[in-house]
């Protein structure tokens, strides 16, 4: 999915689904499954229970190798049967951490064991960064000496990148270790090496990549010299991904009655668009509604979400005129996996991901385009018609395509 203005949106989206549960007053809640990284949580009722699944991003898959993961929580017993986690979703964890907009969301810290061009005028954040034409030197040139980058939350590290002083000092062979609090440090190991050594660079210019087998997942990130050429002097850069935390202040909102709610991470927001199930309109006419959060803040800006009610007359939303869209679940069962029209609003887009239908929205003044695939200014496939005659002009062609 591409989006013309990319800065509404400098990471992956998160989404969650949840649709509302009835519940029995001697029935106990289900606890809140944790939605996995690069994936989608989707929850409904079935049956009188709880019934989620669980499915990753096109380019990540479970570590479990299943396409979609179910679980069912019974409002009896308030238990999920299968129990209450799932797989994580593994993928392209390989963008630059010490870069934006990454960098805009880790907040790297650059320290060092000690620092030989501290008079210089720059910062060691700019000295040491790989993107710069400067380096890092320390004092002293021994085996105690080292580079540390400190993050304001956890990230998954794949790999370094590191170089020399484009002159004629480098390092030649290196070391790398974790710590989550700054003070407890274990060293890389591939399962097989319990302190690997990773060769470095052949020269004072090119880069080396170091990507690592076993991706480890830290705060602090140290690079240790232990061979080099003249002097040590590096510039680095650490590939990875960041790693949502595992408690957010922002919580997703409940469904509306007769509705479904998605909710998607975005960084250091939460952003909720409901939407009203069969031919149903919210209160007012709209067909579907958006709040956000952020992280900072803690809750949802506006109202709760008005309850779904029977076909409005108020509002003649904006609805695809491409020819095709979606809006229901069945819309997804026979169709490739990928983004489509929503029917309701071109301001949102439908996503098909396993026969499941997810309902996402655009960044702010953006439309989506079904031709085209994206969001931008202007759409090809969006006019005004009143939503209940575009219906019923939906089931006639239906009908008509069925019988001829």
């Amino acid at each position: 999915m591409n989006f013309v203005n990319r800065r509404n949106f400098p990471g992956g989206w998160l989404l969650l689904l949840l649709v509302s549960v009835p519940t029995s007053t001697d029935g106990k809640p289900c606890p809140s499954l944790t939605p996995p990284l690069d994936g989608v949580l989707k929850c409904q009722a079935v049956t009188g229970k709880l019934q989620c699944m669980a499915t990753c991003y096109q380019d990540h898959v479970f570590d479990t190798q299943e396409p979609v993961v179910l679980r069912n929580c019974d409002h009896v017993t308030g238990h999920w049967q299968e129990g209450d986690f799932l797989p994580v979703c593994a993928g392209r964890c390989e963008v630059s951490l010490l870069s934006r907009p990454v960098s805009d969301l880790l907040l790297p810290v650059f320290t060092s064991s000690s620092d030989g061009d501290s008079t210089n005028g720059l910062a060691l954040s700019q000295r040491a960064l790989l993107e710069t034409r400067t380096s890092w030197r320390p004092t002293q040139d021994n085996l105690a000496q080292y580079l540390q980058v400190e993050f304001n939350s956890t990230a998954r590290v794949n790999g370094v990148i590191i170089r020399g002083d484009l002159y004629e000092d480098y390092v030649t062979a290196f070391r790398v270790l974790f710590s989550q609090d700054g003070h407890r440090w274990y060293p890389y190991t591939d399962g097989q090496e319990a302190d690997k050594i990773f060769p470095g660079n052949t020269d004072s210019v090119d880069q080396a990549v170091r990507t690592f087998q076993c991706p480890h997942e830290a705060r602090f990130v140290r690079i240790n010299p232990v061979v080099w050429r003249g002097h040590i002097a590096m510039s680095i850069d650490l590939i990875g991904c960041p790693v949502e935390p595992a408690s957010r202040r922002c919580e997703p909102l409940q469904p509306p009655r007769g509705g479904a709610v998605n909710c998607e991470i975005n960084g250091d927001r939460m952003l909720c668009t409901a939407y009203c199930l069969g031919d149903a309109s919210f209160t007012g006419g709209d067909p579907v509604l958006s709040r956000t959060c952020y992280e900072n803040i803690g809750q949802f800006g506006g109202e709760d979400f008005p309850d779904c009610v029977g076909e409005s007359s108020v509002t003649p939303p904006r609805v695809n005129v491409s020819g095709f869209c979606m809006e229901q679940e069945i819309d997804c069962e026979q169709i490739d996996n990928g983004d489509y029209q929503y029917c309701g609003d071109c301001h949102y887009f439908s996503t098909c991901s396993h026969g499941f239908l997810y309902i996402r929205a655009c960044p702010a003044l953006l439309k989506f385009d079904s031709i085209n695939g994206l969001c931008d200014y202007h759409s090809t496939t969006c006019q005004s018609k009143h939503r209940r005659f575009w219906l019923a002009e939906r089931r006639m062609n239906t009908y008509w395509d069925k019988v001829t």
